[in-house]
């Protein structure tokens, strides 16, 4: 019984192993470019059109109001945005 309770330890290991193997691998499409979720500006990429940002109800947020309103409108100038005619 004890050599069952061995066998069983070492195969769950090598599965764990192998799943971390398999998750680092990289992939093979030859592709170099690099894809970044959020706000990195300067992506090298033109976008024809409107982008829509959903933002917190001012009346009801405290939070917003006195803290992220100011980081949001920084972000938004330093891309190049202007109050009143993009957002």
């Amino acid at each position: 019984m004890k050599s069952r309770g061995k066998i069983f330890t070492w195969s769950a290991l090598l599965l764990v192993l192998a799943l971390v193997a398999a998750a680092c691998g990289g992939d093979d499409t030859g592709d170099d470019t690099t894809t970044t979720a959020g706000g990195g500006g300067g992506g090298g990429i033109e976008i024809d059109g409107p982008i829509w940002v959903l933002l917190p109800d001012s009346a009801s947020s405290d939070r917003w109001e006195f803290d992220d309103r100011r980081f949001f409108k920084e972000a938004f100038e330093a891309a190049g945005l202007s109050e009143g005619t993009d957002f």
